[in-house]
């Protein structure tokens, strides 16, 4: 998993109130999967649904076990 683009693309939706926009009319899970891909691919960063899927996985992992 490219963290490196990943962190970029962070980055770039806390600055861009329309990227968060787009980010927050998702559905669900895949919607916003496929539109954080999207949004990554047309910024020229390369992340696969599998790989942003991964990362909401170790997000949520991490918060749990600062919790635990």
């Amino acid at each position: 998993m490219d963290l490196e683009a990943l962190d970029r693309l962070r980055e770039a939706v806390v600055d861009d109130a329309h990227l968060r926009s787009q980010l927050l009319s998702a559905r669900d899970r895949v919607g916003f999967i496929a539109k954080v891909v999207e949004i990554a691919q047309s910024r020229g960063f390369e992340l696969s649904a599998d790989e942003v899927s991964e990362a909401l996985r170790d997000e949520r992992r991490q918060r749990y076990e600062r919790w635990v």
